[in-house]
């Protein structure tokens, strides 16, 4: 089967120079190479809700001269889809690193995960009961979803 991930801002979320979120998919406790994401954004935004704030798969970085005559809405590059089984999709959590969110709180405020699975999309708010988040430290999470 093949899916992408994705992060969805739930709320604007402000950025400045500086700011990064870095993310990858586990597996069986071994982080899959090949789904490391990285989005440092190098200027002063918003993102708003309804937009992707990072992804999977790929480095970006973004800078004002990225945006058409500077007035267009941020959002971060689309994630690279992976293809995976359903039982391995079944076992997978979410490795966070970013300076935006330091508390689990914030986390799951802002954030949805967006899924797409074989072409039907959904998201899934941080805050859903379906969500485990493991706060290892500022800034650092692990999160897990019931039922991707």
């Amino acid at each position: 089967m093949q899916f992408t991930f994705e992060w969805k801002a739930q709320h604007a979320i402000d950025v400045i120079p500086g700011s990064y979120f870095s993310t990858a998919m586990i597996a069986d406790g071994t982080i899959i190479d090949e789904s490391r994401g990285h989005d440092e954004f190098q200027l002063n935004g918003m993102v708003l809700p309804e937009k992707r704030l990072a992804g999977f798969g790929r480095e970006q970085s973004y800078q004002l001269d990225d945006l058409p005559a500077g007035l267009s809405a941020l959002e971060a590059a689309a994630s690279h889809p992976v293809e995976m089984s359903s039982e391995t999709a079944a076992s997978l959590a979410f490795a966070v690193d970013t300076n935006l969110f330091l508390s689990q709180g914030l986390l799951s405020h802002y954030l949805s995960l967006g899924v797409q699975k074989n072409g039907n999309y959904r998201e899934i708010p941080l805050q859903s009961p379906e969500v485990e988040i493991d706060w290892q430290s500022r800034g650092k999470y692990i999160v897990s979803v019931k039922s991707l």
